[in-house]
C-alpha cells in the first residue's frame, strides 16, 4: 500500500511491477487507473492487460480522447483497470473530482514527464491534487514509473514515496555517433570511457549535395547506415523529427534499398482496413510496406499504426521509420536504432529546439530490449560532419542522465494560478499561494523566502487579471471562485 517510484532503465520490468500492483488492487475489489503519455500507448496497454489477465475476469477500459473511448463504462464504474492519457484523465477529474473516489491506485507511466515544458503541468497538477486529497484523508496509492535519471530532483521526497529499482540496463547498449566517412565515436551507455573507430567498407557519396544542406547529408548517411545494419541481419527503427520527414525517409529507403517484395503483407493491411475510409496516406503506407519499409506517425489511423507495430514485432517488416513519439514507451524492440535529427523545427521565426537528454535516451533505448532474444543493442546518431560528430558525442553520448524538474517552473504566473484553481476551486490569495507552494515546483523552491514573496505578489496580480477575463469570479471581497471555464483553461493556459 506504500507510494512507490520504480526507478529503472528501459526494459527493466517497470510495467510488470505496475501490473502486479493492479492485480493486488483487483484482488481487494478496488479499481486502478494507468496514465500514459500517448493514445497509442493507451491502446497498447489496455489490450495487453486485457489479454494477459482475461482468465481472471479483469475488465479493462480505455479513455484517451477519441471515438473509441469507454467513457460510459467509466462513469458507471464498470471497470477494474482504466487506461488513460494524462490529458484525458485530467480533463475528467477537473470536471468531476469524484472520479478519484472510485480509485485505489493511480499508476503514472513515464512520470518524468512532470519536468517537460508545456505537458509537465498536467502530471504535476494531478499529483498536487492527489496530495491535497490525501491531507484530507482521501488518499489514493501512487505508483510512478520513471526512467533512468541520475537525480530524481526531490520528487520522491515531495510525494513521500519510496524508491525501488536498479539502474543497471539488462541489455547492453552501444551508442554511436557516425559521419559520412564511417568514422564513429562510441560508448556503452553510462560508461565513463569513449572510443573512436571506423566502420569497415563504409562511405557515403555526397556528390551533388551542398555543404549547408545538412538535412540531406544526414538523410543520405541514414540510408547507408540502415543498409549496412540490414546486411548484418538486424531489425532497425529510424527516428525523424517530423511527420513529413518520416514519409520522405521511408520513401527513399523503399526506393534505394531494394528489399524483398512484401505485397502479401500490404494486401493484409488492405483487408484489415476494410470499413475504414482510405486516404492518400493509406495508399502511401501500402506502397511503402510492399517495398519492405513501414512508417509510423500520428497521421496514420489507429489500426494502421497497430498493423505496422505488429508487423515489426513479428519480424515481417525489417525497418520502420517513426516520429519521436514512438520512443515514449511503445513496446517496439529493435536490434538497432538510427537517429537522424537532433532538433525540432520551431517555425521560420524561431531557432530549432535541440533534443534534450531524455528524448535522446528514450529513442536510443529502444535498441536491445530484454525478453526479445537480443544480447545487445546498437544506436547510431547521425552527424553531417566530423565536427558535428564530436559535438553530438559531448551533448548526448557522454551526458549524464539528467535531473527531473518541475513542469510548472516554465509557466507564467497567470497559468500557475489557473492551475491552482483547478485544485482549490475557491479561496483567498493566500489560499492559492498555499496550493502553489504545495506543488512539486513549490517544493523545489521551499527554502527561498524571496521566491515566496514574489509568489504572493504574482498570485494577487494574476487573480485580478483572470477575474477581469471572467475565468475567476470574485466573491465576498477577498474570495475568488473558479468559473466553469477555468478548470478547462488550467490544462492549456491563457493565450
Amino acid at each position: 500500500g506504500k507510494d512507490l517510484i520504480v526507478h529503472a532503465p528501459t526494459s527493466a520490468g517497470k510495467t510488470l511491477v505496475a501490473e502486479l500492483a493492479m492485480l493486488r488492487l483487483f484482488a481487494r475489489r478496488l479499481k486502478s487507473a494507468l496514465l500514459v503519455p500517448t493514445r497509442a500507448l493507451a491502446s497498447e496497454h489496455a489490450a495487453s492487460i486485457a489479454d494477459s489477465y482475461a482468465a481472471l475476469g479483469i475488465q479493462v477500459i480505455r479513455s484517451a480522447g477519441d471515438s473509441s473511448d469507454d467513457d460510459d463504462l467509466l462513469m458507471h464504474g464498470h471497470f477494474d483497470v482504466a487506461v488513460f492519457t494524462y490529458e484525458k484523465f485530467a480533463s475528467l477529474v477537473y470536471r468531476d473530482v469524484g472520479l478519484l473516489d472510485k480509485l485505489g491506485l493511480v499508476v503514472l507511466d513515464e512520470i518524468q514527464l512532470i519536468g517537460e515544458p508545456g505537458r509537465g503541468r498536467v502530471p504535476e497538477l494531478l499529483l498536487a491534487l492527489l496530495q491535497e486529497r490525501r491531507h484530507r484523508g482521501l488518499g489514493v496509492q501512487i505508483l510512478g514509473l520513471c526512467g533512468d535519471f541520475t537525480d530524481l530532483g526531490g520528487l520522491p521526497e515531495w510525494l513521500l514515496a519510496e524508491v525501488v529499482g536498479d539502474l543497471r540496463r539488462p541489455i547492453p547498449l552501444k551508442e554511436h555517433g557516425v559521419d559520412a566517412t564511417g568514422l564513429f565515436t562510441a560508448t556503452l551507455r553510462d560508461a565513463q570511457s569513449i572510443e573512436d573507430g571506423q566502420l569497415e567498407h563504409f562511405g557515403v557519396d555526397l556528390t551533388g549535395i551542398a555543404d549547408f544542406r545538412k538535412d540531406l547529408i544526414a538523410e543520405r548517411i541514414t540510408i547507408a547506415v540502415v543498409g549496412r545494419l540490414l546486411s548484418e541481419g538486424k531489425q532497425v527503427l529510424v527516428f525523424r523529427s517530423s511527420r513529413a520527414k518520416v514519409r520522405q525517409t521511408a520513401r527513399k529507403l523503399a526506393t534505394q534499398l531494394s528489399l524483398p517484395d512484401l505485397g502479401d503483407l500490404a494486401a493484409t493491411l488492405v483487408e484489415a482496413s476494410a470499413g475504414h475510409e482510405g486516404s492518400r496516406l493509406s495508399r502511401m503506407l501500402e506502397e511503402s510496406i510492399t517495398r519492405g519499409i513501414g512508417f509510423h506517425s500520428s497521421e496514420l489511423d489507429d489500426h494502421e499504426r497497430a498493423f505496422v507495430e505488429q508487423a515489426f514485432r513479428a519480424g515481417h517488416l525489417r525497418v520502420v521509420v517513426a516520429t519521436t513519439t514512438l520512443a515514449e514507451g511503445v513496446n517496439l524492440p529493435a536490434d538497432a536504432v538510427v537517429i537522424t535529427d537532433h532538433e525540432f523545427y520551431q517555425g521560420p521565426r524561431n531557432d530549432p529546439k535541440p533534443y534534450d537528454a531524455v528524448q535522446y535516451r528514450n529513442m536510443a533505448g529502444r535498441a536491445g530490449r530484454v525478453g526479445q532474444g537480443m544480447e545487445s543493442g546498437d544506436s547510431f546518431l547521425i552527424a553531417s560532419t566530423p565536427a558535428e560528430r564530436g559535438t553530438l558525442a559531448d551533448q548526448y553520448l557522454l551526458t549524464r542522465k539528467g535531473s527531473i524538474s518541475a513542469g510548472m517552473d516554465g509557466m507564467s504566473a497567470r497559468d500557475r494560478v489557473l492551475a491552482a484553481g483547478a485544485i482549490a476551486r475557491r479561496g483567498t490569495v493566500m489560499d492559492f499561494v498555499g496550493v502553489l507552494s504545495n506543488t512539486f515546483w513549490g517544493y523545489r523552491n521551499r527554502g527561498d523566502a524571496a521566491w515566496r514573496e514574489r509568489l504572493r505578489e504574482e498570485t494577487d496580480e494574476a487573480l485580478e487579471y483572470l477575474s477581469a477575463l471572467g475565468v475567476f469570479q470574485r466573491t465576498g471581497g477577498r474570495d475568488y471562485t473558479v468559473a466553469r471555464s477555468g478548470a478547462t483553461c488550467a490544462l492549456y493556459g491563457v493565450r
